[in-house]
């Protein structure tokens, strides 16, 4: 069944001997070709898997070569896991890692010519269903190459110039996954305090590497399955976020009244969500799809937010996220507590609207005096996530440990976020660790702090 043969300078050849894994797992290959080898089976590491398929299946030795792994045929190899749902579905479990970031030598690279381009215009790519087992009995789901497209690309290309550009400005310790769409720079230390030297700032920054962000990988395996989708892409040119901007420019200053005359819109403000239904039923005018089937907002994590200010440029309400699961809780970790990825690796698309009189009810006030005022696309900087965020998260997780339910972070406690109910009620309740009822309550960004950040945008 297997062979252990194939052409190294053929790219259809490497595929072909590659997808003879799939649904198989190392072991099965060894087991038919190479009965008397043996390789150990107990190391847990799934870090090793990468170095295995090298190895084992395309027999070479693992290598650091600036070049692609396949170098005259032009492709990389990359080995990257899945995971499974509850409903039994598969996806990505993370980020796919490219390669390292040097800060000192990057800042002389272009695009035309970067140490990055030969790690990521050709892949191999061999998705594995992560489990607790042994790497060599590790099922291979999809085995495939792959390129992006031109439009992809193009985003690529923006995404590496911004992060090149940062580190240029001595900013290399700010970077953050969040800063960029589809190329991320993402932590490759032990930890925060693993940090390296950077060529125009004295401050050093933590280690990183060029790579794919999950949310961009998990839409390549989708789009390996999805037939007939509604998706849209909106550019060529990965200029999408100008085009989204451009879009709305004309009905800046305007009413809501107005934007939804104009654009013959048919929403009715008995929805709970009509704002949003509102920028949704516009997007998909304009481009085709909505904020969740426009292609770019998909594979960069773009999250559509509605915003609406006070005559003081305070937003009315701060920003809630999904309720704190007390039992929960107290065994995350801050790398899987979910608002820190939807942060850490996600942006928002803000529509802003302002109503300069007082008010109760949103649903109360004409359409005529709520004001389109400014379009931004926004990501939390990685200091007020990584440093202030974390806090409000450390002091709620140790607080519900501890059966402290009473004192929980308040707006002014903390300059990002703060914790407060959100529930139908007050009888609205959550069993806790200590066997008790509370009342139900949430994550929030201080609509302080987003004003702040709306003032901040250029």
């Amino acid at each position: 069944m297997f062979s252990q043969n194939y052409n190294i300078d053929s790219p259809a050849d490497i595929e072909r001997h590659a997808k003879q894994l799939e649904n198989h797992c190392l072991n099965d290959y060894i087991w038919e070709l190479f009965q008397e080898k043996t390789y150990s089976s107990d190391n847990k590491n799934k870090g090793k898997l990468g170095q295995l398929v090298e190895e084992i299946l395309f027999n070479y030795k693992p290598n650091s070569r600036k070049e692609a792994d396949f170098n005259s045929a032009g492709i990389e190899l990359k080995v990257t896991p899945l995971k499974k749902l509850k409903d039994g579905k598969l996806t990505i479990k993370e980020r796919l890692v490219l390669s390292l970031i040097n800060f000192q030598t990057v800042v002389d690279e272009t695009w035309e010519n970067n140490s990055l381009f030969p790690k990521l215009h050709f892949l191999l790519l061999m998705f594995y269903l992560h489990e607790n087992k042994a790497p060599l009995d590790l099922i291979f789901k999809l085995i495939t190459l792959w390129k992006p497209s031109e439009s992809d690309l193009a985003i690529i290309k923006k995404d590496w110039q911004f992060i090149v550009d940062k580190i240029k400005a001595g900013k290399a310790h700010e970077l953050s996954e969040a800063d960029t769409n589809y190329l991320g720079a993402c932590p490759k230390g032990k930890d925060s305090t693993d940090v390296v030297s950077q060529p125009f700032s004295s401050i050093k920054a933590m280690r990183r590497a060029f790579s794919f962000k999950t949310s961009y990988i998990r839409s390549i395996y989708e789009d390996l399955y999805i037939q007939n989708s509604n998706n849209v892409n909106i550019s060529k040119i990965g200029n999408f976020e100008e085009l989204i901007k451009n879009s709305f420019a004309p009905y800046l200053g305007k009413s809501l009244d107005f934007f939804i005359k104009e654009n013959k819109i048919n929403i009715s403000r008995a929805n709970k969500h009509f704002n949003k239904l509102v920028i949704d039923a516009f997007l998909k005018q304009q481009f085709g799809g909505t904020s969740e089937e426009i292609n770019e907002f998909r594979k960069a994590n773009i999250s559509l937010k509605t915003i609406v200010l006070k005559s003081n440029g305070i937003p009315k309400e701060s920003m809630s996220f999904k309720q704190i699961q007390y039992k929960d809780i107290i065994n995350e970790e801050w790398d899987d507590f979910e608002i820190n990825k939807i942060h850490r690796d996600g942006r928002f698309l803000w529509v802003i609207f302002r109503i300069n009189k007082p008010y109760n009810k949103q649903s109360e006030v004409p359409l005529t005096d709520i004001i389109l005022e400014k379009v931004m696309f926004w990501s939390m900087p990685f200091s007020d996530l990584q440093i202030e965020y974390k806090k409000l998260w450390e002091d709620t997780k140790y607080k519900v440990l501890h059966g402290d339910y009473n004192h929980f972070l308040g707006s002014k406690d903390n300059p990002v976020g703060h914790i407060r109910p959100k529930g139908k009620n007050a009888k609205d309740l959550m069993e806790t660790p200590q066997g008790t009822y509370e009342k139900k309550k949430c994550f929030w960004i201080n609509a302080t702090y987003i004003a702040e950040q709306i003032r901040k945008d250029i």
